[in-house]
């Protein structure tokens, strides 16, 4: 999913890496830290 509003982090790199490899993957940590908004960035598809 594409937002002209992301910003680029450098997780990026890893994220699009390990989602080659394994498919999915599991992002956590601390609130307010762009977790979704680089979910979203990396998903091909996402449910509400």
């Amino acid at each position: 999913m594409e937002n002209a509003a992301y910003r680029p982090r450098s997780i990026d790199s890893v994220i699009s890496e390990y989602l080659s490899t394994f498919g999915g993957i599991w992002v956590r940590g601390p609130k307010w830290r762009g977790k979704t908004w680089t979910s979203a960035h990396h998903a091909n598809s996402a449910s509400q």
